[in-house]
């Protein structure tokens, strides 16, 4: 593989491993559903010039829209002010196990013993990080569940594959942005006068972070898959977890604790033996995947 391309993966990497400390960041002046309006906002109206589906892939994207950028997002962002970035981002890596567990139960797909074990290990390691004292349990179950209603997506994405990625993102965030508007709006009173007093230089830059780079790191990440293949593209996947720990450094203070190592461990061993032979849920889950 070039090294343009490695370059590149780990890139798109470092920007997902980033946003978990990039949008606490940001719930320092808005609140969760806030946040996540204004980032969809201004990526359907920078994505929508550039999108083109057809009426019957409406309906499906408007589902995954509910699932994967209302609830699943929603329970994220919400438990980002509860956890380290490292911790949130470890948690959220268990969608490969939790995704195979959905798979066998309702896509009829086969589990391998290696999977088995390695769903065995992951959640092992959940029990590790689950015993720090620093970590908050309600935050941690906020991550788990909203891996399960990825989970569910990850069920539909089978049927987007020809999809383009413009199209995907821009429809997607049209479709969430009603929803977590409604939301703010009933439960975060005062979020639309806080927007309108929290346009400093900081928040601009982490408002252009959740906008432009996720974009563009979901859209490399396809290209990236499309001419590289799978099989080499995917597994940079797992350093994401330190750059989310560098990125808590470096914008939180934020230390690896040894118990916290371990468990990380035990999570990523967990994860690569869970991720083989997966048929859809491994593929799409790194070419649709949000943060």
């Amino acid at each position: 593989m070039k090294t343009s391309a490695v370059f590149l993966s780990l890139l798109t990497v470092a920007i997902w491993g980033f946003n978990p400390a990039v949008a606490k960041l940001g719930m320092t002046e808005l609140p969760p559903f806030a946040i996540l309006s204004l980032r969809y906002l201004l990526t359907a109206l920078f994505f929508l010039p550039f999108a083109k589906v057809c009426r019957s892939e409406l309906k499906l994207l408007f589902l995954i829209a509910f699932f994967a950028n209302v609830v699943n997002n929603g329970l994220c962002y919400i438990a980002f002010q509860y956890l380290q970035p490292a911790a949130a981002t470890l948690l959220t890596q268990t969608e490969a196990p939790i995704t195979v567990l959905m798979a066998c139960l309702w896509g009829g797909e086969k589990i391998t013993r290696f999977q088995f074990v390695g769903i065995c290990i992951a959640f092992g390691g959940i029990v590790v990080v689950l015993g720090l004292p620093e970590i908050s349990i309600f935050g941690a179950f906020l991550i788990l569940l909203s891996r399960v209603f990825w989970g569910v997506c990850q069920l539909m994405f089978k049927n987007t594959r020809e999809l383009k990625a413009s199209a995907f993102i821009a429809y997607t965030a049209l479709f969430a942005l009603p929803f977590t508007v409604l939301i703010s709006l009933f439960c975060e009173p005062g979020a639309l006068l806080q927007i309108g007093q929290s346009w400093g230089s900081g928040f601009v830059a982490v408002t252009a972070f959740q906008v432009f780079a996720l974009s563009f790191a979901n859209v490399l990440w396809q290209k990236l898959i499309a001419a590289n293949g799978v099989n080499r593209i995917s597994p940079f996947v797992m350093t994401e977890i330190f750059f989310s720990a560098l990125a808590g450094y470096l914008l939180f203070g934020n230390v690896i604790t040894l118990r916290m190592g371990m468990g990380m461990l035990l999570i990523l061993t967990g994860i690569s033996l869970a991720s083989r032979k997966v048929p859809f849920a491994a593929f799409l889950q790194r070419i649709f995947r949000h943060k």
